[in-house]
């Protein structure tokens, strides 16, 4: 259901209206001052991205700038601790003997 701006022809307002497939042309009126006369004006187009396309679109050197700044602070490397956990058996306990 696509969105439609439209300026009125009185008061310069503009008018968004959310097309359904039984809408009619003649229901379209200007909000701010009720008048009939709006033109169809060409508004932005909206699209929405997930995490994955925006990741994707981010520029190669961020990449690399990301891995510099982590070689360069051991704290901030989260395999740091993966390497220090231990595996537990179903209740919970530390498998490795202490």
């Amino acid at each position: 259901m696509p969105l439609y701006e439209y300026r009125c022809d009185e008061c310069q307002a503009l008018t968004t209206y959310l097309w359904r497939s039984g809408s009619k042309t003649s229901d379209v009126v200007c909000k701010a001052c009720g008048a009939a006369s709006l033109t169809k004006i060409i508004s932005r187009i909206s699209v929405h991205r997930n995490m994955t396309s925006k990741m994707a679109s981010l520029d190669p050197k961020y990449d690399a700038m990301v891995d510099r700044a982590v070689k360069n602070t051991p704290n901030a490397d989260p395999d740091r601790l993966l390497s220090r956990m231990k595996p537990f058996d179903d209740r919970g306990r530390s498998k490795v003997p202490e």
